[in-house]
C-alpha cells in the first residue's frame, strides 16, 4: 500500500468522463490523496478498489464541474 502512497503529488493525465458531444475529457493534474477502499475485500475477499483526487494543473474555466477530480478510478491516470 505504500506504493500506491508515493502517487501523491505525481503529475499525471486523468480521464474524467465525456463531455456533451461524447468527447472524451482528460486533465493534466496532480494527485492529491489516494482513497483504498478494502472493506469488501477484508470481510468477503473481493477486489480493493482505490480511487484517487486529483487538482488540474490548468484552469478549467467557470463551467468545470471540479467534482469530477473526486473520487477518479486509479484505472483512469495515466502518466
Amino acid at each position: 500500500m505504500n506504493d500506491l502512497r508515493e502517487l501523491i503529488g505525481k503529475k499525471v493525465t486523468a480521464w474524467i468522463g465525456e463531455n456533451e458531444e461524447g468527447v472524451c475529457l482528460s486533465v493534466k493534474c496532480i494527485i492529491t490523496h489516494i482513497c483504498i477502499d478494502d472493506y469488501y475485500f477484508e470481510e468477503k475477499w473481493e477486489p480493493i478498489y482505490v480511487s484517487v483526487n486529483i487538482e488540474p494543473l490548468e484552469d478549467m474555466g467557470e463551467d468545470f464541474d471540479y467534482d469530477l477530480c473526486n473520487n477518479v478510478d486509479l484505472n483512469n491516470i495515466r502518466k
